[in-house]
């Protein structure tokens, strides 16, 4: 179709726009009130592109699955109101078509519509001489020689033609050019600038028609809004992806990275943004899912990805996910499919569980189906096989319970997790060393017990961590000056951020470097085991942590309960803005634990570094306990071994009812934050059952304190740690159903026995 032949459709299709628009009910404070709207109607055009032709992306067709599967189960949409465009089928005049003929036709006011693009992104010149760059998004028929990509410009005019200003864009890409595909591990989602420019006089031809048009729908709204901010909220993946204003910016912005997990990629920020509104209920609101994601975002790209928001409504604190309040209260993990003939056999999609959670999530596990009718018998699904997102689960005892008609949609809920006892780490060894290095590194390796290895750039497997050599940026990002560590080999976390405690000389051997590092490894291990019992949206533990700041003023900065045990209605306290929430060097701060259930409530509490290369534990020797117990048997907790040391501690308990602060010593001493900047995490632990094999091993003293505060320590055996709390938590978990079944192979760790909440703040 020409261009000119394709404006004339467009000015017929925005005529018969005017005739769509009823004049719904607007945006309101409680969004639930848009979903009891029966003439409303839902939209999307979800667009993803892994086949480009000279460079290919992994995870693109994945984010629109996630997308579209978010989309039809947790807010209703009907799958034939979503359009998907893939690979081929993703050309520039196909998308502009899509968007004119799916959304700008149909959509009238009050109704709700989703854009989401993953693929390459870039910035282009607009005319010889002119010092004016675009951004854009590169389509399929990106030809080399040729721009034919989708100007911001364009993008945001077809924006401005929708009747509705209930519109959220989803752009999972960015402009800014690396002169390299990947960091570490991750691929990046842009491309090079073209040394060519854009043909301005036909773009311009092209835009001035379109707006023409645009401004047939109504005229008086698009002289208000035409140099404001764009209707509804652009999501963006990195900073500079927003669409905000008709001006292109000339900042070189940030980086939207893809990942390779067990069996499938995706986007960082689509995966983090989707799975969290897996959980979601009528009182989540945007800017809680976008801090949720920007914190799982950072930790895996570092610091070259930071989603943003933008928009005309992106200041609205109150603000919905897409306008719209989920189809149900309760949050799940996915949804049935698909059903076989037998009807006990069943296909799951699983993209509410976290990345590390369905990493290794183990053959057995069971999932429940949501049921709306209270103490309805338990319909349990055993997992059999897994394909990335993609499980197959049987009825469990089906001959025993009654008839369930298993149903494509119903949501499943998780119940019992198996994870893993033996997993592997795998290092990826830089391609910037030389073959002779990496042969040595990957037979030093391969003599580590649960170690594997790929090599950087590959999709073949993932990777936990870099093996590589350190340069001189490196050292200045840590703020390390020893010359002698320059040219010497380390660890890297995927997104490339060196692991400060990984240097070493710089003319080791390799191998030698190898064994050095096995310490780390372990930690990096331990890591892994303890992120795996990461339930913030399963566990039916009615526990509650409040992350507060002491000094220099008080405040309350996080509170974290399992979702399911939430009042769906009212949110829990967030970072201040929908960015990760940030602490400054020297502020003091302490965690308040609050225990709901009708019995005690053991638990830990670890602090990991920003790669997990390094593990603290809490000791609760200043720990105060209301209101059952006394803060004078708080302070007597610690044990002595036979050295006459301190040990780690004595079990701690919530009672039932109470609450504990930690750390609140005799003298009033609260934890202050300690450089180095960067990313800092709490897991705290919490189950129905002490916590009695991992006390047996902390009293082995294998920790070691540094400077005056005393109430945590680092532990010298992580993975040894970290294995005897799965351990506890299975004891847990038996304890809570006699009947769970067990295996050699696995931990089975059950959703009502324990409750791990993680806390992530930056240190600055």
């Amino acid at each position: 179709m020409k261009r000119r032949d394709f404006l004339q459709r467009v000015g017929w299709m925005t005529t018969a726009m005017g005739a769509l628009q009823a004049g719904l009910t607007c945006l309101g404070d409680r969004y639930a009130q848009a979903l009891a709207q029966p003439t409303s109607r839902k939209l999307a055009l979800l667009v993803g592109i892994n086949q480009y032709a000279d460079t290919a992306l992994n995870g693109c067709v994945t984010d629109v699955e996630l997308q579209r599967e978010l989309l039809i189960h947790r807010f209703g949409f009907n799958p034939s109101d979503i359009l998907v465009l893939t690979d081929r089928d993703a050309t520039r005049q196909k998308i502009v078509e899509a968007f004119v003929h799916h959304l700008s036709a149909q959509a009238g006011s009050g109704d709700t519509i989703v854009f989401h693009f993953s693929g390459f992104g870039r910035r282009v010149k607009m005319g010889e001489t002119a010092n004016v760059v675009q951004n854009t998004l590169v389509p399929i028929d990106n030809a080399q020689g040729t721009v034919n990509d989708l100007l911001e410009q364009t993008l945001q005019l077809l924006w401005r033609s929708l009747s509705t200003d209930r519109v959220t864009a989803v752009l999972d890409t960015s402009y800014v050019d690396t002169g390299n595909g990947v960091i570490g591990n991750l691929k990046i989602r842009s491309l090079k600038s073209p040394s060519l420019v854009l043909d301005r006089e036909v773009e311009s031809d092209f835009a001035a028609q379109l707006l023409s048009e645009v401004r047939t729908v109504s005229s008086k709204r698009q002289a208000q809004e035409r140099s404001g901010p764009l209707p509804g909220v652009v999501l963006a993946a990195a900073s500079s992806a927003a669409l905000t204003s008709s001006s292109s910016p000339l900042s070189w912005g940030e980086k939207a990275l893809e990942a390779q997990w067990n069996g499938f990629s995706a986007g960082l920020f689509t995966y983090a943004l989707t799975q969290y509104l897996w959980t979601a209920t009528p009182a989540t609101t945007l800017h809680i899912s976008l801090s949720r994601a920007t914190g799982v975002v950072e930790q895996l790209a570092g610091p070259h990805q930071l989603p943003s928001l933008a928009g005309q409504d992106a200041s609205v604190r109150s603000l919905p996910v897409y306008y719209l309040a989920p189809n149900a209260p309760w949050g799940a993990e996915g949804a049935i499919a698909a059903v076989e003939e037998d009807g006990k056999t069943a296909q799951l999609w699983l993209g509410g569980l976290p990345a590390s959670t369905i990493e290794a999530y183990g053959v057995n596990s069971i999932l429940t189906v949501a049921q709306t009718v209270e103490d309805a018998q338990p319909v349990e699904l055993q997992i059999r096989s897994r394909e990335g997102l993609t499980v197959k689960a049987k009825l469990r005892n089906s001959e025993t319970t009654e008839p369930f008609a298993l149903q494509p949609g119903q949501l499943v809920q998780e119940s019992v997790r198996m994870v893993p006892r033996h997993q592997s780490l795998t290092v990826a060894i830089s391609t910037e060393l030389e073959r002779i290095e990496r042969v040595d590194a990957t037979s030093a390796f391969a003599s580590i017990p649960h170690v594997s290895t790929t090599v950087t750039g590959e999709s073949v497997q993932p990777a936990d961590c870099l093996f590589s050599k350190v340069k001189e940026a490196d050292l200045v990002k840590i703020a390390a000056t020893s010359a002698k560590s320059e040219g010497s080999y380390g660890l890297f976390s995927p997104s490339q951020v060196l692991i400060a405690n990984t240097i070493g000389e710089k003319e080791e051997a390799v191998k030698t470097a190898v064994r050095r590092i096995v310490p780390q490894l372990e930690a990096l291990r331990a890591a892994k085991l303890l992120r795996q019992t990461d339930n913030l949206g399963s566990s039916r533990l009615r526990v509650k942590a409040v992350l507060e700041m002491a000094a220099p003023r008080e405040q309350i900065l996080i509170q974290r309960q399992p979702i399911r045990t939430q009042n769906p209605d009212r949110p829990l306290r967030e970072s201040l803005d929908n960015e990760m929430l940030s602490l400054s060097i020297g502020s003091r701060i302490r965690y308040r634990l609050d225990n709901q259930e009708a019995f005690p409530i053991y638990f830990l509490l670890f602090g990991l570094d920003d790669t997990g290369s390094i593990i603290s534990i809490s000791r609760p020797s200043s720990v105060a306990i209301s209101p059952l117990q006394s803060v004078q048997k708080s302070a007597s907790s610690l044990d002595t071994n036979e050295e006459g040391k301190s040990a780690i501690f004595k079990q701690e308990v919530i009672p039932s009812g109470g609450s504990l602060t930690i750390p609140q010593a005799l003298n009033s001493v609260e934890w202050a934050i300690a450089g180095p900047t960067g990313l800092a995490e709490t897991l705290l632990i919490f189950s129905i059952a002490p916590f009695g094999n991992t006390l047996d091993t902390l009293k082995i003293a294998k920790s070691s304190t540094t400077g005056e505060d005393k109430s945590a320590g680092t532990l010298l055996n992580p993975l040894e740690v970290a294995q005897c709390v799965l351990q506890d938590l299975q004891d847990a978990s038996e304890k809570r159903s006699p009947t769970l079944a067990t295996s050699a192979d696995a931990y089975a760790l059950d959703t009502q026995a324990w409750a791990t909440l993680r806390f992530i703040y930056r240190v600055v």
